[in-house]
C-alpha cells in the first residue's frame, strides 16, 4: 500500500478554486461506493485514498470559510 502524499494534495487543494474543490468532493462522492467494492475484490485501499483526499479538501474548504 502506497501511503497518500499529504504535502501534495494540500498543495494542490490551497492551487483549486472553491467551485473546484466543491466538484472534487462531489467526484469522490461518486466513486468511493465503486473504489470500496474494489478494494474488498482486488485489496488495496483505493477508497481510504478517496476519503483521505476529501479531507484534504473539506478542510481546505473550511479554512476558506473561516478566513471570509
Amino acid at each position: 500500500m502506497q501511503n497518500i502524499d499529504w504535502n501534495l494534495i494540500e498543495t494542490k487543494a490551497a492551487g483549486m478554486t472553491t467551485e473546484g474543490l466543491h466538484y472534487a468532493l462531489l467526484d469522490i462522492s461518486k466513486v468511493l461506493d465503486l473504489a470500496d467494492r474494489m478494494d474488498r475484490e482486488l485489496g488495496g485501499d483505493r477508497g481510504g485514498r478517496y476519503r483521505d483526499e476529501a479531507s484534504v479538501y473539506r478542510r481546505e474548504l473550511a479554512r476558506r470559510r473561516g478566513a471570509a
